[in-house]
């Protein structure tokens, strides 16, 4: 009597001569199965399933493998070059910013550098001392410093508190990026208000803060109207005064500025 597998469930069938070529239903598992119409046992067909199953686990295990390598060596490449790109942005921070603060006052401690609760603090001694007039605080939201923290302060008239220059200033903006007070502008009304050519004196300031004979540079806009600047650096300091000779604003006396130079980290 001839024996054959059930190619659904695996069973081993015997079955009689006659009915060889055949089809009929399995015993155990009720699927309708083709009996081989020759005398040879046909392999199980699960076996040979089970097989291929093995195989292809074994596949997947590989690539599970090789994939788990591929993290862990792309892993330990992250974690050796990106203390080394944090290390150097770090470094050029420090470059940056100088270590020591700017000082435009000695007397108060008022210049670049300085925290903004030290700012403050100063500040409010300043008021309770009656050197100061008014306080403005806001946000600037265009130019160069856009984002930026501003403080103004107005100091009663007479009060230099110290300032250099000695010119004295109409007020004085504070400009915080983040905890760290990192531009200055000293600001003067009208050009009227001064004896002699105030952006001169303001050029002899620059001179007398970095030392350096600050450059003077010419522009001329689309419409003709024309202006001129002044400029130093120092130890990534930049001091500036711009001057409008032609239009609307040639009437304002210029501002001083003094900030850190700002340098992108290579």
């Amino acid at each position: 009597m001839p024996t054959f597998y059930c190619t659904h469930c695996g069973q081993s069938i015997k079955t009689p001569e006659e009915l060889r070529g055949q089809s009929a239903p399995c015993p155990t598992c009720g699927n309708t199965v083709i009996i081989p119409g020759n005398s040879l046992i046909p392999n199980n067909p699960l076996k040979e399933t089970s097989h291929s199953r093995a195989s292809r686990r074994k596949n997947l295990k590989k690539k599970v493998i090789a994939i788990i390598c591929f993290c862990v060596v792309v892993s330990i490449g992250f974690f050796i070059i990106l203390p080394q790109l944090t290390y150097k942005k770090i470094i050029g921070d420090r470059i940056e910013t100088p270590k020591k603060p700017f000082l435009v006052s000695e007397k108060y401690g008022l210049g670049l550098g300085m925290t903004y609760e030290d700012l403050t603090s100063k500040i409010k001694k300043l008021r309770e001392d009656r050197a100061v007039e008014e306080v403005s605080i806001g946000r600037v939201t265009n130019g160069w410093r856009i984002n930026s923290k501003c403080i103004r302060v107005s100091f009663r008239y007479g009060n230099r508190l110290d300032l250099r220059p000695s010119i004295e200033p109409y007020d004085v903006s504070f400009y915080t990026s983040g905890d760290v007070v990192e531009g200055i502008s000293l600001n003067y009304t009208f050009k009227q208000d001064y004896r002699g050519d105030i952006f001169n004196m303001l050029v002899s300031c620059i001179k007398d803060y970095s030392g350096i004979e600050p450059s003077i540079t010419m522009y001329e806009d689309d419409v003709g109207q024309r202006s001129r600047r002044a400029s130093a650096r120092k130890d990534g300091i930049v001091f500036s005064v711009t001057d409008d000779i032609d239009g609307n604003f040639s009437d304002f006396a210029p501002d001083l500025w003094i900030y850190y130079e700002k340098k992108e980290n290579k």
